[in-house]
């Protein structure tokens, strides 16, 4: 997710619109070490701006980082995951990276071989993808989840 200001005076309305001249710097997460950062260059490459916006980046150790360099207006805009996103009200999503931009993100669930409570584990593991379980994602801006074999 690109998110900016709440009350953001420039308008963004796609990840391209970072090349453009009023755009002085965006957080992004540090790639090495930052997911995020990491998909945030997949899709800078993707679109074939990164060299253009590179030195336009300020890095964040974390995406909660990136979200309050959004907040306090340090920066035009912040590539986040969508999870952290949706719990500022001082920030707006101005726009969704493209589909197939990057890596698939996902976030393996599994019920370990010497677990205590295997039972327990593995309702969890179901209720994550019920119907209820998935109202919980949405609400945190994950998309919704699905079971593997």
């Amino acid at each position: 997710m690109l998110i900016v200001p709440k009350d953001a005076k420039l308008e963004l309305a796609n990840f391209k619109d970072l090349s453009n001249a009023g755009v002085k710097r965006f957080g992004l997460g540090t790639p090495e070490t930052v997911p995020a950062g990491q998909y945030g260059v997949e899709v800078l490459k993707s679109l074939g701006i990164w060299d253009t916006v590179k030195d336009k980046a300020v890095l964040g150790k974390d995406v909660r980082t990136l979200v309050a360099y959004v907040e306090t207006e340090n920066v035009e805009a912040s590539i986040v995951f969508s999870t952290l996103a949706v719990t500022s009200d001082k920030v707006k999503i101005a726009a969704v990276a493209p589909q197939g931009g990057h890596q698939p993100i996902i976030f393996p669930g599994a019920v370990l071989t010497g677990t205590k409570e295997p039972q327990a584990a593995q309702e969890f593991l179901s209720y994550l993808t019920s119907p209820d379980g998935m109202k919980v994602f949405e609400k945190y801006g994950f998309s919704p989840a699905e079971a593997l074999p």
